[in-house]
């Protein structure tokens, strides 16, 4: 069983003032289906680096909530840049889920734009790099276009339009989709063999 820090969305109480942090029961199927036993980060914590010494051999940024503006962090935003600064000086395999796309394009001096030139709820083709058409489940306003992409990244999944929909690093083990392994998706062959080969990563 392999130990992983998960982070979570942050999640309003809608009938009085509480804030939460969440994360939806599809992710708990995906954890037992791949033997993963999470470590959830809670976003106002003091300290995230403190769950980098937790002996967790990975770090999945998950989705959920929009980012701050470029110089404007949110706490969740603040937490989850912590958490990649730290996997990455302990050479943790990170895969970044919708948001997580975004944080890690972002935490690599990338652009992140809100209002995207073509609708993304719900399922939809993407090209992948081989040049195959692939459907997929994504859900999300904000998003990264190729013009906004990092220079230490590299897209291998796109829309016709230019969003960016899966991206790794050139050189760490850092993979990230636009859209939802954890829900039932048409692109569940793909998801399996993206997922696996990030834990075969982890140590």
């Amino acid at each position: 069983m392999k130990k992983i820090l998960v982070t979570q969305r942050i999640a309003d109480n809608p009938t009085y003032v509480e804030r939460r942090d969440a994360l939806a029961h599809d992710w708990a199927a995906l954890f037992a289906a791949y033997d993963i036993l999470p470590i959830l980060v809670p976003n106002a914590g003091r300290d995230p680096h403190a769950y980098l010494s937790l002996g967790a051999s990975g770090l999945l940024l998950t989705g959920g909530d929009n980012m701050g503006a470029p110089g404007e962090p949110t706490m969740r935003d603040a937490t989850e840049f912590c958490l990649l600064e730290g996997a990455m000086a302990q050479k943790l395999p990170v895969f970044g889920v919708c948001r997580g796309l975004q944080v890690i394009n972002r935490h690599f001096g990338g652009r992140v734009k809100t209002g995207l030139p073509e609708p993304h709820v719900g399922d939809h083709d993407v090209i992948l790099d081989t040049g195959v058409a692939q459907r997929v489940n994504s859900f999300h306003v904000q998003g990264v276009m190729a013009s906004g992409l990092a220079p230490a990244l590299v897209a291998f999944a796109q829309t016709r339009g230019g969003v960016i929909e899966a991206l790794r690093h050139r050189s760490l083990p850092i993979t990230a989709v636009q859209w939802h392994p954890e829900r039932p998706s048409p692109s569940a062959a793909l998801d399996k063999t993206l997922i696996e080969r990030w834990l075969t990563q982890c140590a």
